[in-house]
Protein backbone atom coordinates (compact mmCIF):
# COMPACT_ATOMS: atom_id res chain seq x y z
CA UNK A 1 0.00 0.00 0.00
CA UNK A 2 1.24 3.50 -0.81
CA UNK A 3 0.49 6.30 1.63
CA UNK A 4 1.75 9.62 2.87
CA UNK A 5 3.47 9.88 6.19
CA UNK A 6 6.41 11.24 8.10
CA UNK A 7 9.81 9.81 8.95
CA UNK A 8 11.42 11.57 11.88
CA UNK A 9 8.77 14.30 11.44
CA UNK A 10 9.72 14.95 7.78
CA UNK A 11 7.12 14.33 5.05
CA UNK A 12 7.67 11.17 3.03
CA UNK A 13 5.92 8.90 0.56
CA UNK A 14 5.72 5.43 2.08
CA UNK A 15 5.23 2.04 0.45
CA UNK A 16 4.04 -0.49 3.02
CA UNK A 17 4.71 -4.20 2.46
CA UNK A 18 3.37 -6.38 5.26
CA UNK A 19 5.19 -9.40 3.82
CA UNK A 20 8.62 -7.78 3.81
CA UNK A 21 11.30 -9.11 6.09
CA UNK A 22 13.03 -5.72 6.34
CA UNK A 23 12.16 -2.10 5.72
CA UNK A 24 14.47 -0.17 3.42
CA UNK A 25 15.13 3.56 3.49
CA UNK A 26 17.22 5.47 0.96
CA UNK A 27 20.59 6.30 2.59
CA UNK A 28 20.67 9.89 1.31
CA UNK A 29 17.12 10.51 2.54
CA UNK A 30 17.95 8.88 5.91
CA UNK A 31 20.81 11.30 6.49
CA UNK A 32 18.70 14.23 5.24
CA UNK A 33 16.06 13.57 7.91
CA UNK A 34 18.68 13.23 10.64
CA UNK A 35 19.09 9.47 10.95
CA UNK A 36 22.37 8.09 12.22
CA UNK A 37 23.27 5.15 9.95
CA UNK A 38 25.35 2.52 11.73
CA UNK A 39 27.45 1.13 8.89
CA UNK A 40 28.95 -1.85 10.73
CA UNK A 41 26.17 -4.17 9.51
CA UNK A 42 25.54 -4.61 5.80
CA UNK A 43 23.10 -7.10 4.30
CA UNK A 44 22.21 -8.35 0.83
CA UNK A 45 18.52 -8.01 -0.06
CA UNK A 46 16.59 -9.39 -3.02
CA UNK A 47 13.54 -7.55 -4.27
CA UNK A 48 11.42 -7.34 -7.36
CA UNK A 49 13.42 -8.23 -10.44
CA UNK A 50 16.80 -9.86 -10.69
CA UNK A 51 18.84 -7.31 -8.77
CA UNK A 52 20.44 -7.89 -5.39
CA UNK A 53 20.87 -4.84 -3.19
CA UNK A 54 23.39 -4.31 -0.42
CA UNK A 55 22.27 -2.19 2.51
CA UNK A 56 24.59 0.54 3.78
CA UNK A 57 23.80 -0.11 7.44
CA UNK A 58 21.08 0.11 10.06
CA UNK A 59 19.14 2.95 11.65
CA UNK A 60 16.11 3.49 13.85
CA UNK A 61 13.32 5.75 12.65
CA UNK A 62 10.02 7.12 13.87
CA UNK A 63 7.26 6.57 11.28
CA UNK A 64 3.98 8.50 11.41
CA UNK A 65 1.17 7.45 9.09
CA UNK A 66 -1.09 10.26 7.90
CA UNK A 67 -4.75 9.68 7.15
CA UNK A 68 -4.51 5.92 6.66
CA UNK A 69 -5.96 2.99 8.51
CA UNK A 70 -3.28 0.31 8.76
Amino acid sequence: AKTGGKINNKKANLVLDSGAERSILDAIFARKVGCYVEDSQQQECAGIGEGVYVTKGRTKIKVTLVGSLV
